[in-house]
Formats: C-alpha cells, structure tokens, sequence
C-alpha cells in the first residue's frame, strides 16, 4: 500500500518536537554514538537500546554504526551534535538526516553529493553504503525520514575547524 510523505524543510535548530519518530530515533541515536567520543569522562545510554525497541536488525544497527564512524572519522569539518538534553535540532544533525532521507528514496547521487561536500571520498563512498543498510532497516519497519532537510551551504562552514571535542549545546 502506497501512503504519500509530506515534503517538510527542517532547517538546523527547529524544535525536536517537529520531528517524526524516524527522525528522532536517528537523532537520539546520532547523539548518544557521538557524545561518548567528546566526553568520556561521563557514562551515557547505549545507543542500541532505541535500535532494540524499534526492531531495527543487526544490518540497519551495524550499517548505522559504520555511518557514524565514517561521518565522525572521515569527515572534513568535526561532526557537531547537540547535548542529549537540547530539545533543538543543529545544523550537523540536519546533513545526516537529509542523507537517510535521500537514501531511502532512492536518490542516491543526490546522497552522495551531500557526503562528498561533507567527508573525504573514501568516508564518502563507505557512509553511502552504510547507510543504504540503515535506511533500508528503517523502512522494513516503515520508519521515514522526512524529505527535505536544509542545512547551511558547506562552503560557508569551510572555514571553521573545530576540535572534535566541540560539544553544542
């Protein structure tokens, strides 16, 4: 049974409140993979625990997993996530989002560029396999993500390096 998604454009620091199931899982999950690695001076939740409450099969969690080590290894600009308890969406949580999103429709060129503005060719190529296994989880348990995700022109982030211990808040 065909059901139509509506087109939402979610920029960077929208409420979390906006968000779709499948849109906050990945969120959630992005936050929890990446915090551990800024701080690890303090015990955060496993990410895995929303993978097992959502059945997501080990395929959409190790392809989730692969995801985030190439966005958070490969990436050219350290990838930025929000603290756990910030109910706004950032900017660097929106590119991941539209990446799933474009994957899951198939737009995989579409994908590919957004990672190749984002990560070094090698990272680039291996997240778009990764998450072709993470988006196709997320839709054999119906999970969508939506659309449209803006985010700012990567040109125009260039020029910040941060440390990878940058935490937003």
């Amino acid at each position: 049974m065909y059901t139509s998604r509506p087109r939402i454009v979610h920029s960077p620091h929208i409420s979390l409140k906006k968000l779709n199931t499948a849109e906050l899982l990945v969120v959630s999950s992005l936050r929890l993979w990446m915090l551990p690695h800024y701080d690890r001076t303090r015990d955060y939740p496993d990410w895995r625990v929303g993978f097992l409450r959502a059945n997501i099969d080990t395929d959409g969690e190790i392809g989730f997993h692969t995801f985030c080590e190439m966005l958070a290894g490969g990436a050219l600009e350290p990838l930025r996530v929000q603290a756990l308890h910030c109910p706004c969406l950032g900017t660097h949580e929106a590119w991941p989002l539209r990446v799933v999103s474009l994957v899951q429709q198939e737009l995989l060129t579409a994908a590919q560029n957004i990672l190749a503005q984002r990560c070094a060719p090698s990272a680039a190529r291996l997240a778009l396999a990764a998450a072709k296994d993470f988006a196709r989880a997320l839709r054999a348990r119906r999970l969508w993500v939506s659309c449209h995700f803006d985010y700012p022109c990567a040109t125009a982030a260039r020029g910040f390096r941060a440390s990878l211990s940058t935490l937003i808040h």
